[in-house]
């Protein structure tokens, strides 16, 4: 038995199955509980203002490149009016 695939073929057939798992994943957390680590995160990146934010990081004693990488991410889905709850 000889598979003759070309590239392009493999190529596609990966990135459906990449997608399928993507999907499943982004549904199955958005149907999950959140912590109260994962609140609080929310609250500092959501509910405060931009400069409280930055001062509340200041202050805390984790990294703040976590903060920094969720903004964008939380901006884009508050943008399309997907809530946290």
């Amino acid at each position: 038995m000889k598979f003759d695939y070309k590239f392009e073929d493999l190529l596609g057939i990966t990135f459906s199955i990449f997608s399928i798992i993507l999907l499943f994943l982004i549904f199955y957390f958005l149907n999950s509980s959140f912590w109260s680590d994962e609140f609080f995160t929310f609250h500092y990146i959501i509910d405060l203002p931009f400069n409280e934010m930055m001062h509340n990081i200041y202050i805390d004693v984790h990294p703040p490149l976590y903060y920094f990488m969720l903004l964008p991410v939380f901006s884009v889905l508050t943008f399309f009016k997907i809530e946290f709850s």
